[in-house]
């Protein structure tokens, strides 16, 4: 007799019953163990988290438990473990209320962000870098009309390929960063003169 016509032949509460309170206490385990005693995760208490499981094996969603291979309520608790790890992790992303007190989510403070005017590169000395090593093409990046396909535009204005625009555009990045830390080297090495 094979393990499902087993489970056919046995009333249902009399296997649903024990093998609830032993999923649930599984369930309650892990919402201790990971801080979470008496809370929500992911809108799921531990003893939903157990019943889901249960409902989902009753259910024949887990057709791979075989009698041969181990006991059903250590294959099951595998299964809750793993079902209560995609919750935690699913919670970290729940979008939540700050005002609502029944979420299970945590605030905490960000790194303090110290304001250096100094070290700001405004978009206008960009462009002037960028026109400084081709003036042609931010001549042409310029007159752009609104589009998703830019290197199209300029590949028409300027007589070339997107491809050729995409890698003139690589190009042309690496040299503005070039320009501009060669001008911060210049600059720091002015005021150690002072």
């Amino acid at each position: 007799m094979d393990s499902k016509a087993h489970l056919r032949d046995v009333k249902l509460k009399d296997i649903y019953t024990p093998l609830f309170k032993r999923l649930h206490i599984c369930a309650v385990n892990h919402f201790y163990a990971a801080g979470k005693a008496n809370s929500i995760v992911d809108g799921l208490s531990a003893e939903d988290l157990a019943s889901e499981v249960l409902t989902e094996f009753l259910q024949n969603k887990y057709k791979s438990w075989d009698e041969n291979k181990g006991a059903l309520e250590v294959y099951l608790m595998g299964i809750l473990r793993n079902k209560w790890v995609d919750h935690l992790r699913r919670q970290t992303r729940t979008p939540c209320s700050i005002d609502d007190e029944k979420a299970s989510h945590e605030i905490t403070e960000g790194p303090e962000y110290k304001w250096e005017p100094e070290k700001k590169i405004y978009l206008r000395d960009i462009i002037d870098h960028a026109r400084a090593v081709d003036p042609e093409f931010v001549a042409a990046a310029e007159n752009l009309e609104e589009g998703h396909d830019s290197n199209k535009q300029l590949a028409k204005a300027l007589y070339t390929t997107p491809s050729k625009i995409f890698n003139r555009k690589k190009k042309l990045k690496r040299q503005v960063a070039q320009r501009i830390s060669h001008q911060k080297k210049k600059s720091r090495g002015r005021m150690g003169q002072w």
